[in-house]
Order: C-alpha cells, then structure tokens, then sequence
C-alpha cells in the first residue's frame, strides 16, 4: 500500500478509475464547515471562486470499473463489521503550505475500518492497478491547495480560531471520478452495523 503522502497524487490512466471512501458529515456539521469555508473565502480569497471540501477520507484506489462490482460487496462486508461511531471535529491545524483543516479528537474508527481494507489492496495489485492508499491521519479540511502567500496569512488566522462540532457516522460513502478533471459521483453507501445487529 501507498503511505498517506502519496495520497493527493494519482496518476491518470485510460483504465482506471479513481474511487474514494469518504465520511461525509451531517447537515448541522456541513452548515458550521459552509460558514467556516465562507469565512475563509470573504477574509483570504474575495472574488475568486472556491470549492471547500465536505468529507473525510478513508482510502483511496484506482481500479478498472469491471472491478467495481466485487470492490463494492467487499466494502459493504467490511462496514458492517464496524459499528458506528462519533466523530469530533475540534480546532484547526494545518499541513505546510497548502491546507487548512478541522482535527478529529479519536481517528482511531477510521483508522481501523482503512486498516480493514488491506485485503481489498491485493486484489486491487493482482488485476495491475496501483496499491491501495488508506488515510495515517484522517481529518477534515476546510481549504487545500492554496498558495503560500495565503497559506501564510491564513494559518496565523486560523491559530487563533476555535471550532467544536461532534456528529454520528452511520455510513460511508464509496465516490467515484473517471478522469481528472471529472466531479466525483457517488457510486455505493454502506450502512455501518447497529448495537442491535451487531451483539
């Protein structure tokens, strides 16, 4: 498996598909990350246009969309494995010089369920496709990509700035590009197992 480093850098291929699984937050949590993106765009970016980021990523792999339907039965079989769990997003770090993002207080769920995925990996190499990449640090950001002019600016903002908001992750999500410059689509959601199902 790839380490999380490489996690931002796939390379296009005519056969591969570019898939993702994602946390993605409640309404209440996603309308505190609209105003906080908001605020970012009004204080360090007017005028331009803004795309913020609403999930919290897993794993990512490239894969040949015939693969699809066995990636997804075993995705499903995992999740219901796990129970589902709580998520705090509490502060703001940062990763030099490009992104903003939210801290999750215990990443250790996400974290298991990626570890999960392994098994998913050698299937993934057998058919020729790259390794599978799984999340060392899961976490939330509000902004990515910036220049280092703005990172500068607003890292020293965001220092100063607070934010706390906890919400109940059910289900994840699979999404899924086929090219580089494509929106992501979502592909499947996988129901996490119930105290009641899972005794």
């Amino acid at each position: 498996m790839r380490n999380a480093k490489e996690f931002a850098g796939f390379a296009a291929h005519a056969e591969w598909v570019d898939y993702e699984l994602v946390v993605i937050p409640d309404e209440a949590t996603n309308e505190s990350l609209r105003s906080e993106q908001q605020f970012f765009q009004e204080s360090f970016m007017p005028g331009n246009n803004f795309t913020g980021h609403s999930h919290i990523s897993i794993a990512r792999f490239q894969a040949k969309e015939i693969m699809e339907e066995t990636l997804v039965r075993w995705i499903k079989n995992i999740c219901l494995l796990h129970k589902g769990f709580e998520i705090r997003l509490n502060n703001f770090s940062s990763v030099p010089p490009h992104t903003i993002y939210l801290r999750i207080l215990d990443p250790m769920p996400i974290i298991h369920i990626g570890n999960q995925l392994k098994m998913i990996s050698s299937f993934i190499e057998s058919n020729n496709c790259p390794p599978l990449t799984i999340s060392s640090k899961p976490h939330l950001a509000i902004v990515s990509g910036l220049s280092e002019g703005i990172y500068e600016k607003a890292v020293k903002e965001y220092a100063q700035r607070s934010f706390s908001q906890c919400f109940t992750v059910e289900k994840l999500v699979l999404l899924k590009r086929e090219g580089l410059y494509d929106t992501s689509r979502v592909v499947s959601s996988f129901r996490l197992a119930t105290t009641a199902t899972n005794q």
